[in-house]
């Protein structure tokens, strides 16, 4: 009987924990839909200003603009369609029309990473420093 109630109450304990978890991860991806991200790309530091709808993101420091219409299919996952690009290299990938499907992969209360995917690539584990985010609730 006693270890009918240990396994009981180890159980709980762990679903409790994983629930915890869970809704931790959650509200952490809510908080992403706005706000300000940074990360460092190949011509150096970017940063990105989003909001519910649209995503500016300054390139090179602020040399380039790519300017993308933003649409959120779940709480960890969104699109991207790049509607302008201003003063970016010849040999950027990305080109205006495109769409880039981004996966939140991870998120904590200072960064979070994800994975995108365009044009037949696939780049992993990019991770963007959080400035200032906040719900769109």
């Amino acid at each position: 009987m006693k270890d009918r109630i240990s396994l009981l109450l180890l159980f709980c304990s762990c679903s409790f924990i994983k629930t915890i978890a869970q809704t931790n991860s959650e509200d952490c991806v809510k908080n992403l839909k706005i706000g300000e991200f940074r990360y460092v790309g190949e011509f150096g530091p970017n940063s990105i200003l989003r909001d519910k709808k649209k995503q500016i993101e300054r390139l090179s420091n602020g040399v380039s603009l790519v300017v993308s219409k933003v649409k959120w299919l779940n709480d960890f996952e969104y699109e991207l369609k790049v509607k302008k690009l201003m003063n970016c290299p010849k040999t950027t990938s990305v080109k205006k029309g495109d769409i880039m499907r981004v996966k939140i992969t991870e998120c904590s209360s200072t960064s979070y990473k994800c994975t995108i995917q365009y044009s037949n690539l696939t780049v992993a584990d990019i991770e963007y420093q959080i400035i200032m985010s906040g719900s769109d609730e």
